[in-house]
C-alpha cells in the first residue's frame, strides 16, 4: 500500500494545517461552517484518489502479467471411478456408452454434481471366482480366493508370500494292503532305475495317510524294481511326495503291489460269556467246561481267497480253585463228629486236553484247515510261550453274527477236559496275551485300487494308465512360466469393453511393474489387448479389454474358468515394493465432473472486430464453436491469444475469469458472420471445480435408464477438482517467470515453478542427484489418494521441461510424490485429577492427530522437506496439549515405503530423507 491515509487522517491533517495558516478559522465537523463543509468534501475526494493510487502496483502487475502472456489456468474437473453392480439373474449385459451421465446429490447443494463417463463399458454379471499367484522362480502357486470364491483382498500383487510349497505327490490307494501296524508289502515300479530314484530320501518321501495324519515310512528297502515296506497303519493310501519341483519329469513304467503281511489286533474276542476288549483275554473264561466256546473276529476287508492268516499270541496258564459249597454246622451243637481223614477227596488238576477249530460257511461250522495240529495246545504247561494259529483263508468262509457282532469269525471249542466237573478241582485255564492277527499274500501281485497325481491344487486320476499297463506320468515338472497373476471369470462376458477397477493402496512408492496381459483360448494363453489406466499398477485405475471371440474355459489348478493372466515382464519377486490391491471391482467406469450445456445459436447484426459473447459458467472448462461457411459447418479453435493468428485463421479466445468469448478483428483472426442466420453455434462445457470432489458413495444415480443395475457407487472419493486459477496465483507465476527469466537453473527455481503451476500443489521439494532432477510434489488433497497427482503430473513435467536447460531430458526429470512417513504414538500417562482422565485423553489424541500433517491448514505452519520431529519434540507438544498429565512411558514408531521396500522402525532409528513428509499413523493413549 502506497498511501495508508484514511478520511479521518486527512481531516486531522486539515485541522492541524488550518491552525497554522489560518488561526482565525476553526475547522470543525461538529459545528461546521461553509469552509469546514468544503474541506470535508475535499477530504472525501482525496480519499478516493488515494484508494485509486494504491491500486497502481496491482494494476501494473496485472498489466505486466498480461504482457508476459500469462492467463489464468482453467479449472480442473474432479475425477472418480464408479462401480455398477448388476441385478441378480441378469440375462445379458448392457453397453454403457462414453458420455453417459451420472450425478451425486449433496445436502449442502441445491443442484446435483454431474459426472460423465470417460469411456464405453460393457456391464456384465460375470464374476471373478478363482485367482492364483504363480511364480516360476519360487515354484509356488498361491490361491487368492477364500472358501466362498471371493477375492481375499487386500492382495499384494506379484508378491509370493507367505510361501506355499507346490505339491507334487502321488496317492496310491488299496483297501486293505497297508492296514496293521506290522504290515509288510512291496511296491513295484517296473524298472530298477525308477525304484532307485524313488529311494533317494533327499528327493522323495513315503508316508501312509491315516485320516488327516501322515505317518512317515521309515522301514523300506529296495529289492530290484520293488521297494519293500515293513510297516503299516490304519490307512488305505500310500503317499509318495517329491521334494521341490525339479525341471524334469518322472514317468514310472508300472505300479503294482506284492502283498506282504498286514498285522492288527483281532476285530472281536468272545470268551463264551462276554465280549472282551483289547488283545489280552482268558480265552474260555476262568472255569473250564466241555463245549465252551471262544470266538475270534477278523477284518473282513482283508479276507480274500488264498490269504494266509495267522493268529499270534503269548500263552500262559493261570489257575483257579473250584469247590462245592460246604454246609454250615449248627452253632449250638455241643457234640461234633471227628472228621475222617480217609474220606477227604484229593483236588483234581484240570487242563484242556483238546479243542476244535472251525469256521462258518453259511450253513454251519466246518473244521478250520490249520497248517499244524493245534488241538492239544492248551493241554499242559509245556505249551506256554509264543504260539500261532495259521491257516489259509477258506473260499467258502462267510460272515456270521455273534452277540451283536457281524463279521468273519473262527470258533475254538473245548471237546475234552478230564475231571472238569470234579470237585474240588484246580482249573488251569489258558490266558492269551498280545493277540495279533496277520494277513499275508506273498505270492500274489495286486493292482492299486486308485492312483491319483496331485500337482499343485489339481488332481489327475492315473488309474487308467495302471490298469492298461501303460507308463504312468507320476511326477511332472512345474507347468508354468514366469511370474504371473491369474483371475478366473465364472462366465465369458457377452460383450466389451469389460472394465476391471483396481484400487491400489495409496502412497506406495515404487516404479511400477510392466505386465503383459493374456487370455485363455483353446490353444493356451494368447496376448490380450488392454487399455491399462493404472500406470503399470502404480495407481488406482481401470483396466479395459474386449473379450476375444475365442476366449474359452481352461483348467488351471483344477479350476475351470475363463482366465485373464498378468505376467511380469521382469522378475517381479526382485521388486522391493509391490503394489497392494485393496479391492478389484468388475464394471468400474471412470467418470469426470463435466457438464455440457445445450448447443445454442448466437446472432450478430453485423461483423464487428473484436466481437465478444457471454459464456456464463463459474468454472468454465471449454467453449466449442461451429460456424456456417459456404454451406458447410466448420469448427473454430481456442487459442491463448491472437498474437500469432492470421486473417484466415478460425480462432477465438476464452476469458474464463470474465466468462466471455472474443473473436479477432479480421486481420489477426476471422470474424464469424452469416447474413442468413446465426453467426455461429456455441456449446459451453463447465465443471464444479473443488465442489466436484464429492465423498465416497456419493455418486449413486444415473441420468438415464439402467434396468439391470442394482446399485451405483464410487468406492473412493472424487479428487483432482480445482477452481479457476485466482489472480494471486497468476501473479505468483508472473513473478516466478520474471525472477527466473523463463529458465530453471537452481533447485529453488523448480520448487517455485511447481508451486506456481497450480493451486492444488501444497508444497514441493527438489534435489539434484547427478544428471537426475528429483522433484517431490505434495498435493492439497493427498489424503484422497494419488488421483490429483496423476492428473497433473504429465502437464507439470511438460511445463517444467519448457523452461529447463536443453541438456535436461524427460527421463532426467523425475516428478513424484514425497515419501509419506506414518508416525504412530502410544502413550502411557497419569492424570492428577482422575475425573478429567477421559477429557485429557481426548485432548491429547486430538492434538496428536493435528500435529502430523504436511499441508498448511487452519494457520498451522507446514513442515519443511525432510522434517520428521524428534521424540523430545513430540513429547513437548503432548505436554502442551495437557499440562496436568504426566507421561510415564512412550513408544513412537514410524513406517514408510520407498524404492528400497517397506520399513518399520523406532523413530530414533529412522534414516531421514529429504523427501519425507509426516502423516498420521495410529495413536493410542492409555490413562
Amino acid at each position: 500500500m502506497l498511501d495508508k491515509r484514511t478520511i479521518e487522517d486527512i481531516c486531522a491533517e486539515i485541522k492541524a494545517l488550518a491552525g497554522t495558516y489560518t488561526p482565525e478559522w476553526n475547522f470543525s465537523l461538529e459545528r461546521p461552517d461553509t469552509g469546514s463543509v468544503l474541506a470535508y468534501i475535499f477530504a472525501g475526494q482525496l480519499e478516493e484518489v488515494i484508494r485509486a493510487y494504491n491500486t497502481l502496483p496491482d494494476r501494473y502487475e496485472e498489466e505486466l502479467v498480461r504482457l508476459l502472456g500469462i492467463t489464468p489456468r482453467k479449472p480442473e474437473p474432479a475425477r472418480a471411478v464408479i462401480v455398477m453392480e448388476p441385478s441378480p439373474g441378469m440375462q445379458e449385459g448392457t453397453l454403457v456408452k462414453e458420455g453417459s451421465r451420472f450425478y451425486a446429490e449433496l445436502a449442502e447443494r441445491d443442484t446435483p454434481v454431474v459426472f460423465e463417463s470417460a469411456h464405453d463399458m460393457f456391464l456384465t454379471d460375470a464374476r471373478i471366482t478363482s485367482a492364483f499367484a504363480i511364480s516360476e522362480k519360487g515354484r509356488t502357486v498361491i490361491p487368492l480366493c477364500n472358501e466362498e470364491g471371493a477375492l481375499a483382498c487386500p492382495l499384494t500383487l506379484f508378491c509370493f508370500e507367505p510361501y506355499i510349497p507346490y505339491k507334487n505327490e502321488l496317492y496310491i490307494r488299496h483297501p486293505w494292503l497297508f492296514r496293521g501296524e506290522w504290515s509288510e508289502f512291496s511296491i513295484g515300479f517296473g524298472s530298477v532305475d525308477a525304484a532307485a530314484r524313488l529311494m533317494d530320501d533327499s528327493r522323495f518321501t513315503f508316508s501312509l495317510l491315516a485320516g488327516e495324519e501322515r505317518i512317515p515310512v521309515t522301514k523300506k528297502v529296495r529289492r530290484g524294481e520293488y521297494i519293500a515296506i515293513g510297516q503299516g497303519a490304519d490307512s488305505d493310501t500310500l503317499v509318495i511326495e517329491r521334494k521341490g519341483v525339479p525341471d524334469d519329469e518322472l514317468v514310472l513304467p508300472a505300479i503294482c503291489f506284492l502283498a506282504g503281511r498286514q498285522s492288527a489286533p483281532p476285530e472281536y474276542l468272545y470268551d463264551g460269556a462276554q465280549e472282551i476288549a483289547g488283545n489280552t483275554a482268558a480265552a474260555f473264561g476262568e472255569e473250564i467246561s466241555l463245549y465252551k466256546e471262544c470266538y475270534i473276529g477278523f477284518d473282513s476287508s482283508l479276507i480274500r481267497e488264498g490269504t494266509e492268516i495267522a493268529v499270534d499270541f503269548g500263552l500262559i496258564f493261570k489257575s483257579r480253585e473250584v469247590r462245592d459249597a460246604v454246609p454250615q454246622e449248627e452253632e449250638l451243637k455241643l457234640i461234633k463228629r471227628r472228621p475222617d481223614p480217609l474220606a477227604i477227596e484229593r483236588t483234581a488238576e484240570v487242563y484242556i486236553q483238546e479243542v476244535s477249530l472251525s469256521y462258518y460257511n453259511g450253513q454251519g461250522f466246518r473244521r478250520l484247515p490249520v497248517q499244524e495240529s493245534l488241538s492239544h495246545m492248551f493241554s499242559g504247561p509245556d505249551g506256554e510261550g509264543k504260539r500261532r494259529i495259521s491257516f489259509l483263508c477258506p473260499d467258502d468262509w462267510e460272515v456270521m453274527e455273534q452277540e451283536g457282532y457281524r463279521g468273519h469269525l473262527i470258533r475254538l471249542q473245548i471237546v475234552k477236559a478230564d475231571y472238569c466237573y470234579h470237585r474240588p478241582a484246580r482249573h488251569h485255564f489258558p490266558y492269551l496275551t498280545n493277540i495279533e492277527v496277520s494277513y499275508s499274500q506273498r505270492e500274489r501281485q495286486l493292482d492299486p485300487e486308485q492312483t491319483i497325481r496331485r500337482q499343485g491344487n489339481m488332481e489327475t486320476d492315473l488309474t487308467g494308465y495302471v490298469k492298461r499297463k501303460k507308463p504312468v506320468p507320476a511326477f511332472l515338472k512345474f507347468p508354468y512360466r514366469g511370474e504371473s497373476m491369474l483371475f478366473g471369470f465364472d462366465k465369458k462376458p457377452a460383450g466389451g469393453p469389460v472394465s476391471l477397477y483396481v484400487v491400489i493402496k495409496k502412497n506406495i512408492n515404487f516404479s511400477g511393474i510392466q505386465t503383459a496381459f493374456e487370455y485363455s483360448s483353446p490353444k493356451g494363453f494368447r496376448p490380450l489387448k488392454v487399455l491399462n489406466n493404472t500406470e503399470e499398477l502404480k495407481n488406482s485405475g481401470t483396466i479395459l479389454f474386449v473379450p476375444p471371440a475365442n476366449m474359452s474355459p481352461m483348467d488351471v489348478e483344477g479350476e475351470t474358468r475363463y482366465w485373464i493372466r498378468l505376467t511380469a515382464r521382469k522378475a517381479a519377486a526382485d521388486e522391493a515394493v509391490h503394489p497392494v490391491a485393496e479391492h478389484i471391482y468388475i464394471n468400474g467406469a471412470e467418470v469426470w465432473n463435466v457438464e455440457r450445456g445445450p448447443v445454442k445459436a448466437q446472432y450478430a447484426e453485423r461483423a464487428v472486430p473484436g466481437m465478444a459473447f457471454p459464456a456464463p459458467a463459474a468454472q468454465l472448462l471449454d467453449v466449442n464453436i461451429w460456424a456456417r461457411e459456404g454451406g458447410r459447418t466448420v469448427p473454430y479453435k481456442e487459442i491463448p491469444s491472437f498474437d500469432l493468428s492470421e486473417a484466415k485463421d478460425r480462432h477465438y479466445v476464452v476469458d474464463r475469469a470474465g466468462q466471455e468469448v472474443r473473436f479477432g478483428d479480421g486481420r489477426t483472426a476471422r470474424i464469424p458472420w452469416n447474413a442468413e442466420g446465426a453467426a455461429f453455434t456455441m456449446e459451453i462445457v463447465s465443471c464444479d471445480g473443488e465442489e466436484g470432489n464429492v465423498p465416497e458413495n456419493a455418486i449413486q444415480y444415473a441420468a438415464f435408464s439402467l434396468p439391470n443395475v442394482e446399485r451405483i457407487y464410487n468406492p473412493l472419493a472424487a479428487s483432482g477438482g480445482s477452481n479457476l486459477e485466482t489472480g494471486d496465483s497468476v501473479k505468483r507465476r508472473g513473478r516466478m517467470l520474471l525472477g527466473t527469466g523463463g529458465r530453471l537453473v537452481s533447485e529453488q527455481d523448480y520448487v517455485n515453478a511447481a508451486k506456481a503451476f497450480s493451486g492444488t500443489v501444497a508444497n514441493a521439494w527438489c534435489e539434484v542427484r547427478g544428471k537426475q532432477i528429483i522433484l517431490a510434489v505434495l498435493m492439497q488433497d493427498y489424503e484422497a489418494g494419488p488421483h490429483s497427482f496423476r492428473q497433473m503430473k504429465d502437464e507439470l513435467t511438460a511445463y517444467l521441461l519448457q523452461m529447463a536447460p536443453a541438456s535436461v531430458k524427460k527421463k532426467d526429470l523425475l516428478v513424484r510424490e514425497p515419501v509419506f512417513v506414518n508416525v504412530s504414538v502410544e502413550l502411557w500417562v497419569t492424570v492428577e485429577e482422575w475425573r478429567r482422565a477421559l477429557e485429557e485423553r481426548s485432548r491429547i489424541l486430538e492434538g496428536l492427530y493435528g500435529l502430523f500433517g504436511p499441508v498448511k491448514r487452519r494457520g498451522r505452519t507446514e513442515p519443511r522437506a525432510g522434517y520428521v520431529p524428534k521424540e523430545s519434540q513430540i513429547l513437548m507438544a503432548v505436554r502442551s496439549f495437557s499440562p496436568i498429565t504426566r507421561i510415564d512411558h512412550a513408544d513412537i514408531t514410524v513406517s514408510y515405503a520407498d524404492e528400497h521396500g517397506r520399513h518399520t522402525t523406532e523413530l530414533g532409528r529412522l534414516t531421514r530423507s529429504p523427501f519425507m513428509v509426516c502423516t498420521n499413523g495410529t495413536h493410542e493413549v492409555h490413562v
